[in-house]
């Protein structure tokens, strides 16, 4: 169990019915792993399910930031990741990491 956001049991069972179990599990431990390697706290689920899962959180290193998990199986992250590099902020969000590998994005959050 990850110690950084409690998921209400609906939101599980929407990720679930989404995107499966495996990746719900694969959610909370990235959530602990990301959290201390970009030091993030103050973890808010959007509600959307899309493509990827999204938090908003603060970041000691970045400021208000917005952590995407995707599915592995999938290269939305990946397209999404070297989009945004492409277009190196303007007009569009800046990506400030990335662990492709795992499907995780760290991205400016823009209100």
């Amino acid at each position: 169990m990850n110690k950084h956001y409690a998921f209400k049991s609906s939101e599980i069972e929407n990720i679930v019915k989404r995107f499966g179990r495996n990746f719900y599990y694969k959610v909370l431990k990235d959530l602990d792993k990301y959290a201390i390697k970009w030091t993030l706290t103050k973890f808010e689920l959007f509600q959307s399910y899309s493509a990827n899962l999204v938090f908003k959180c603060f970041s000691e290193y970045y400021g208000d930031v917005v952590l995407k998990i995707g599915d592995p199986s999938s290269n939305g992250i990946f397209l999404e990741y070297n989009t945004l590099r492409e277009y190196n902020g303007k007009p569009f969000c800046k990506v400030f990491d990335a662990e492709l590998s795992n499907s995780v994005i760290l991205e400016e959050y823009v209100s």
